[in-house]
Parts: C-alpha cells; structure tokens; sequence
C-alpha cells in the first residue's frame, strides 16, 4: 500500500501531528512507500527524524504559508496549487492534514483536521467566499475526517463523515509523572505573536524560564534556549503557549499548567481554549495587561489535585487511524 501525506504549510502544528502518525505508519510492513507533500520549512524539519528512512519520500513543494494577513486569499490560492499528480495517482489514499485542493482526489482522500478554516478568521477579506468553497469540496470530495474528540470544531453545514480519535504521539513511552519542577516553558513559534512585556516580568520569578523559540531567548537573556530534536521535551511546571492542539498535546503529555495567549479574533484558539478550560477545571488566559509573575505564583498551584484531570485525555490517536486504514481496505 501506498499513502501520501498533504500537509498545511500554516506554521508547525499540522507538520507533528502528521509526523506522529508517518512514524506509526512506516513501522507496519503492508505500507510500501509514505509520499510527504509539504514546505521546504517543513522538510527541514523533517530531517531531524532518522526514522523516517527508506520508505519516505519527500517532495518539498509546497509555499510557506503563514494566515495572519490576507487568509483567505492565501487559501484560495493554495486550493488551486498544482500538486505532484504522478504521486497522487500512485498513491492508494491520501491523507491532507486541514489543506483542501482542487487536485486532491476525492475517492481515496481522507481529511485529518479539528476545524475549518472557513470558521477561524472572523470577518476577514473573501472569508464568504472561501467559506463557500470550503463546504462544497467536503460535502461533493471527502467521505471521511478524522477530528480529534476533545477539540474538533463542528460545522452544520459540511456533511463529511466525522471520525474521532484522540491524541496523536510519536513514542508510546510513558506520561510524565510531573515532580515539583521549577521549570517553566515559552512555547512560541517564531511568526506567533508573543507577549514579550509580560515574558519581561518572569525575570523577577523563581523559575527557570526556557523557549525552543532562538529570536526569543535573544531578545530576552534570561530566557535558556533549548534544542528541539524530537517532539516530546523535559518536565515544566508551566507553559506559555498559544491554544492550539499542537501546543495542548503538548503541554497534555506534560501534566503542565497551561497560559494562554491569543488573539480574540481567532475562532479556533478561542474555542480550544474555553474546551480545555472547562474539561481541565482551569487555565489561564493572559491580555496585554495581566501580570504572569503573580498568575504563577497563587496558592492553588501549590495544591496538585488538578493534575487528576489531566488523565481524562487519551492518546490513541495512531491506533484509531491505522484501525482506519485497516477498515479502508476492506
């Protein structure tokens, strides 16, 4: 069997959840060959796993994209992109992780995705008219979407199949059990917005503050950077981060305590974060004006009882979508 994967070149998040299932996929023996559409950015990043080796081809094709300015426009233009259509023909499904395209076949495409990106940016320029393409291409094209259950945004209007299934990870070793760490983590790619006038009080604070994000650490001298070589990372008390699932898989499997910063204006965000506030029992939201250093230190972080909610999540995202394929072929 052959598969590809179509990969958003949005940012980082749709790259590792794709990487977790890949490095599932290329350890079962009826899986000849693992084709990967995506951006440069994304194929450099996809060099650091020596796993992925002899069955992994990478056709590195696709533009860097990044939505913060003219979405819409940027979608509509990646919908018409031409993709390689000599792997899409050889390949026997294909998995696009949130990126619709007039090429993608619809008899043996599959959507991996928690919304559409019709709903996220309110009120933007075209957003009427992507929206429209959007529900069209899913209800006439794709038969089946694979949404994470915790989190996936529905939408009324689009009739695909939903299939839910939970957390994807890279290794089946052990959840951190969190000790009393005095690690705290910046969690920020490099085209997010960052509060830097609050990440600037956390000088002041008893923990030790890291980042994967280089420009970041540079800006701010106390901050120790880290290198990331794999998807799963040390222990931090807490993580600053933007409320998306990558970021909250994450922090999940860290038994951390999430601090969100985030535009209001993203439907995505802002509904991830109201779903993992209310299944945590807490999380904090951060604006322009809060103070972190006293967020972190208030009383009830002292207490570890809000860590039970935590193992209400399951992990089992790679084992539903091979259950998937399974099923697929028959």
């Amino acid at each position: 069997m052959i598969v590809c994967f179509v990969i958003c070149p949005n940012g980082f998040g749709h790259l590792y959840r794709s990487i977790d299932v890949i490095n599932s996929l290329n350890k079962e023996r009826k899986i000849e060959k693992i084709y990967i559409i995506c951006s440069k950015e994304h194929k450099k990043k996809l060099k650091n796993f020596n796993e992925f080796k002899n069955k992994i081809f990478i056709k590195s094709t696709l533009p860097n994209l990044d939505l913060k300015i003219n979405p819409y426009g940027k979608l509509l233009k990646f919908y018409n992109f031409n993709l390689d259509s000599s792997i899409l023909k050889k390949s026997d499904l294909i998995f696009s992780d949130n990126l619709i395209n007039i090429n993608l076949p619809h008899y043996k495409t599959v959507f991996i995705s928690n919304f559409f990106w019709g709903d996220v940016y309110k009120n933007a320029n075209k957003q009427g008219e992507y929206s429209k393409l959007e529900k069209n291409f899913f209800n006439e094209r794709v038969k089946f979407i694979l949404a994470n259950r915790y989190f996936f945004i529905k939408n009324k209007f689009i009739k695909s199949k939903i299939i839910k299934i939970g957390f994807t990870k890279f290794k089946k070793n052990k959840f951190y059990k969190r000790n009393k760490s005095n690690k705290f983590l910046i969690y920020f790619g490099k085209n997010d917005i960052i509060p830097n006038k609050q990440i600037n009080s956390l000088k002041k604070s008893k923990y030790k503050i890291y980042t994967f994000n280089k420009a970041l650490s540079k800006k701010h001298s106390f901050v120790t950077p880290l290198v990331r070589k794999t998807i799963d990372y040390d222990r931090f008390k807490f993580t600053l981060t933007k409320p998306g699932l990558g970021s909250i898989r994450d922090l999940l499997i860290n038994k951390s305590i999430p601090i969100f910063y985030f535009r209001s204006n993203n439907y995505e965000y802002k509904m991830n974060y109201l779903n993992i506030k209310k299944k945590l029992k807490f999380a904090i939201n951060i604006n322009n004006k809060s103070d972190i250093y006293k967020l972190i230190n208030n009383e009830k972080f002292k207490n570890e009882i809000y860590l039970y909610n935590y193992n209400h999540f399951k992990f089992d995202g790679n084992e539903c979508i091979l259950k998937f394929i399974k099923n697929y072929e028959k």
